[in-house]
């Protein structure tokens, strides 16, 4: 995003912008999951924020904001319907909720208007990767040292789907934002870049993985991104291949502990963790249930769950939504590092959709980063 686009920055919007995001973060650190409290913790000061708009009238729609407002009244009186039709639950699902959660996000970004530009962007951004930083050290300390076997079955952390997606958003700002050129800072910066790989790789969480190895792909193979950073992730990347195939316990470690889970590679269910009987019992599943849904339910895969939960049209209005912010990939103008960040988010999550329920739009915090950006972005190309 151009600076042009900026009529003022609003120091006080950013500082809360960023508070939010450092407070969400946070919100997933072992403690407060085990306690219960992470709503308490990172509700409130989004609250602060509608408010501080609502104070400042920066409250303005524009094409985008009456398509989500459009397409969400819609999921809302169809779910009405099947409701009195079938008695199935439909409100209660965490779809539901999570895309009205992050269509709210959505909007604090839209109603930012002008008012953050690029300096107040790096410091959303920083705020982020600091904060996820911050949880990452925790999770590897607490989680990922003493007694931690990686050829286990059992994941070392139970929320690491929510908690590695925000470390793997907080590695793609890393890697392509361009923050000052301090010699000290940027050290650090690839310090904790390589700090948080790994532990997304010790937590296994094999939807991130799969993610972030396609938006590095994707990165090299994107002739609009910057030479410079496609030559960096070029030759990272044939570092890595070349270790993988000159190590043999590298090479068995990564593929058969990690891609694999440690579980049997013979065995496609296991190996999914269940996700080859999702999709052999869809066709069945939908026959049964393809014009008003099964109601709120949960499977490892968000297209098909969207659609088994509420119904071929809802469904398809729900991934309307809920990739949504693909269209403003396409009409973004000005191709700068925070054009990469964004296309980035989306290349991650819309692959993360495929083998999680909730991404792009959730559990919770996990794609907040993503709906606010989507917001700002839209204010620029309509």
């Amino acid at each position: 995003m151009s600076n042009r686009f900026v009529e003022y920055e609003d120091k006080t919007l950013i500082r809360l912008l960023s508070i939010s995001c450092v407070l969400s973060n946070l919100s997933q650190l072992p403690i407060f999951i085990e306690k219960g409290i992470t709503q308490l913790l990172n509700t409130p000061i989004w609250l602060i924020v509608i408010a501080y708009l609502l104070i400042k009238k920066m409250i303005k729609f524009n094409k985008y904001s009456f398509f989500l407002i459009g397409g969400f009244l819609i999921i809302f009186l169809l779910c009405t319907i099947n409701t009195i039709i079938s008695n199935n639950e439909y409100f209660t699902s965490s779809i539901f909720t999570s895309l009205l959660i992050s269509i709210l996000i959505c909007f604090i970004g839209l109603f930012s208007e002008y008012r953050i530009g690029n300096n107040g962007l790096n410091t959303i951004y920083i705020s982020y990767a600091v904060s996820a930083a911050i949880v990452s050290l925790v999770i590897y300390i607490e989680n990922l040292t003493n007694k931690y076997d990686i050829e286990s079955k059992a994941y070392a952390y139970a929320s690491k789907n929510s908690v590695s997606l925000i470390i793997a958003t907080s590695f793609v700002i890393l890697l392509f934002c361009d923050f000052e050129k301090n010699k000290v800072f940027n050290i650090l910066r690839y310090m904790i870049l390589i700090f948080e790989g790994y532990v997304i790789i010790l937590m296994k969480s094999r939807a991130t993985i799969v993610g972030l190895i396609i938006c590095l792909i994707y990165s090299i193979l994107n002739n609009k991104f910057s030479p410079k950073k496609r030559i960096v992730i070029f030759v990272a990347t044939i570092c890595i291949i070349a270790v993988l195939i000159i190590s043999p316990n590298i090479r068995k470690v990564f593929f058969e502990n990690i891609l694999a889970g440690s579980r049997d590679t013979s065995d496609l269910d296991s190996v999914s963790s269940g996700r080859i009987s999702i999709l052999k019992t869809f066709p069945q599943l939908f026959n049964e249930h393809w014009i008003i849904g099964m109601g709120a339910d949960y499977f490892e895969c968000f297209p098909l769950s969207a659609i088994l939960q509420f119904g071929l049209l809802n469904g398809f209005v729900i991934l309307m939504v809920s990739y949504s912010p693909i269209f403003v990939v396409f009409k973004m103008k000005v191709k700068d590092y925070n054009y990469e960040i964004f296309v980035l988010l989306c290349v991650c999550y819309f692959i993360n959709s495929v083998f999680e329920g909730l991404a792009p739009i959730g559990p919770g915090a996990k794609c907040y980063l993503l709906w606010l950006l989507c917001g700002i972005y839209m204010k620029r190309i309509y």
